[in-house]
């Protein structure tokens, strides 16, 4: 009790080291970590007694709170464990509460460090967290190795979505397709949190060959998998967040090319619907109607007379402009019987 309510933590650490582990585990595990000040200078010595004390979750939070360095490998070695052990424990560390909201915040710090902690042990962690990562969930190592690696994106298509032609073998146990089922919902996440295109270069522009190579392979990957249709509405959802060529036109060169040269309508219906939802989230008052979808279809309309050379992107710019004006008349309906007070 003396040693906790000392002013100066570093000099109880001190005296820890002259009493018994079992006094020094008492200490950590009673061990407050709030108040230490902005410029605390041991936040990763404080972070390794905390996990050694069972307390990870307090480890990953004193380093958000304290680590100023918090790009440095030793910070990220510390993370990583904790990470591991939360895991571990089934997440069920009673202080996790306060990380609910800075799992983001984690990946971010062991992307930076990905070379000295490792690729394939964050990726494991990416996968295995991604259900605490929110709705917008950011896994910049499994992201980034989905649109690296056409197997790893077949694999996470092969396992969210059922063959084309072929059925698959239902003679699992209960314990089996529930883990399938499990497998499933949480491949079907990363594919649908990934916001990057493959082909991109380290400035973020886009590289046309890089991303052709990466789209035909992983087609082929998927059509040897019964999985061609659904994939090609896959892919299509991720050329969605390709980057605008300097003529600002919503699909850049390269992936129009593509669109020509494949002649799949599943891609391009995947594209369209990659567009669409990029929109995320509207706000509007009562009574504004449907301004905000007029606009969007004018400018798709717009668009589509640009990219005539492009027979296929005009017809997918058409084709949302379409859907727009619907959502717009839709808006304006509402808003209409808003101000007639039928609603």
């Amino acid at each position: 009790m003396i040693l906790r309510i000392a002013p100066d933590p570093a000099t109880a650490w001190s005296k820890l080291a002259e009493l018994s582990p079992e006094v020094a585990g008492h200490y950590w595990r009673e061990f407050s970590y709030f108040g230490l000040g902005s410029d605390f200078p041991r936040a990763l010595d404080a972070a390794r007694s905390l996990l050694g004390a069972g307390r990870p979750a307090a480890a990953l939070d004193l380093i958000l709170l304290y680590d100023r360095e918090g790009d440095s490998a030793e910070a990220a070695e510390i993370v990583v464990t904790g990470l591991e052990d939360l895991i571990a424990a089934r997440l069920s560390d009673p202080e996790i509460g306060r990380l609910s909201s800075r799992f983001q915040d984690l990946f971010a710090l062991l992307a930076r460090d990905h070379e000295q902690v490792g690729r394939q042990r964050i990726l494991s962690l990416e996968w295995h967290l991604l259900p605490a990562l929110g709705f917008d969930a950011k896994a910049p190592i499994l992201h980034k190795t989905l649109v690296e690696d056409p197997e790893a994106f077949a694999d996470l298509v092969t396992w969210s979505f059922h063959p084309s032609t072929t059925s698959e073998d239902d003679t699992a146990d209960a314990v089996e397709q529930e883990n399938r089922r499990n497998i499933a919902n949480h491949a079907y996440r990363a594919l649908h949190t990934l916001r990057t295109c493959p082909g991109l270069t380290a400035d973020g522009t886009l590289d046309p060959v890089a991303l052709r190579t990466w789209v035909m392979t992983t087609r082929a990957e998927l059509a040897a998998r019964d999985r061609a249709r659904v994939g090609d509405v896959q892919i299509g959802q991720v050329l969605a967040f390709a980057p605008r060529d300097q003529d600002d036109l919503q699909i850049p060169e390269a992936v129009r090319d593509l669109l020509e040269e494949i002649n799949s309508s599943d891609l391009e219906r995947g594209l369209s619907i990659g567009i669409y939802n990029k929109r995320g989230v509207t706000s509007r008052g009562l009574l504004d109607g449907g301004a905000q979808e007029s606009e969007l279809a004018r400018a798709f309309r717009e668009q589509a007379e640009r990219a005539r050379a492009w027979p296929r992107t005009r017809k997918l710019f058409k084709g949302l402009a379409e859907s727009y004006e619907s959502d717009a008349r839709r808006e304006d309906q509402e808003a209409e019987r808003r101000h007639q007070g039928l609603e």
